[in-house]
């Protein structure tokens, strides 16, 4: 006589916990919606403006280096998510949020490091500082994250 067990070790949870993760897309950065600086200009050109650099601005990589940067670390943390929705019955949102605020602050965090190259001295006097990446504070305070399904 053949005995056949089916022994579950874990597969019907995992299967859950990655139902609870489908179409969830994590974004952050500075989107549409943050709108217009006090000059008048959308603040997501000015940030795309200095990520890429133009021909007047060079280029201060402050989403895409962090990313580099930061990739494993925020890799990790999405692996802990997926240890959470294993072994307890948590927000898969919430703990997204998390993860968004995390990278939100990483990419503030880069912004506020004084990133080379330095400014030109024409950009000093304009802005009295000579600070990268900072002048009014609206593009570091439009970083922010949101979570689509």
């Amino acid at each position: 006589m053949v005995r056949i067990v089916d022994k579950d070790t874990g597969l019907k949870q995992f299967k859950k916990a990655i139902k609870n993760f489908k179409g969830k897309v994590l974004k952050v950065g500075i989107f549409e919606s943050s709108g217009k600086g006090k000059n008048g200009e959308f603040i997501v050109n000015r940030a795309l403006a200095n990520e890429y650099g133009t021909s007047n601005i060079p280029e201060r990589s402050f989403i895409r280096s962090t990313s580099d940067e930061k990739n494993q670390e925020w890799g990790k943390s999405i692996d802990k998510i997926v240890d959470r929705l294993l072994t307890e019955k948590v927000d898969v949102n919430q703990y997204l949020g998390l993860l968004g605020e995390k990278i939100v602050g990483d990419i503030k965090e880069k912004i506020s490091s004084n990133m080379p190259p330095p400014n030109s001295p024409a950009t000093i006097k304009r802005k009295g500082s000579s600070r990268t990446l900072i002048d009014t504070g609206e593009m570091r305070g439009s970083i922010h994250y949101k979570i689509e399904n």
